[in-house]
């Protein structure tokens, strides 16, 4: 997928069928880099066309949780909070508060989130 010339429709033939070799593929990968973008963004994308909630409800958690960049991790939880909270009725803001009770600069930037959509000043789709 990061080569100069990647083949997008072949990728997505696997992708659509959800072929569970490729689920594999990016599974491991996000074992070795939890916090790597485009292996999320793929595993969101397999969501789409098989149900894998368990595992992207996983993989997104600790994503999070390794994420020590301030801006990232502000990325990252929206993101969570945009595949997740409203697509399947998991509470991820809840899950956070709880995960980062402990982390000042963690619990901070999910707090302000937070507020922010109660105020509906985000929208999450």
């Amino acid at each position: 997928m990061e080569s100069d010339r990647p083949n997008y429709p072949l990728f997505r033939k696997y992708f659509k069928i959800g072929n569970p070799e490729l689920l594999h593929l990016l599974l491991e990968g996000l074992c070795d880099s939890p916090t790597n973008h485009a292996l999320l963004y793929g595993l969101s994308y397999f969501h789409e066309n098989k149900n894998i909630l368990k595992q992207i409800i996983g993989a997104y958690i600790e994503a999070v949780g390794k994420e020590n960049d301030e801006e990232v991790f502000r990325g990252s939880v929206l993101t969570l909070l945009m595949i997740l909270s409203h697509m399947h009725g998991y509470d991820a803001l809840a899950e956070l508060k709880s995960m980062f009770q402990g982390n000042i600069g963690k619990i901070t930037v999910v707090d302000e989130i937070g507020e922010r959509l109660n105020k509906d000043e985000l929208v999450v789709f």
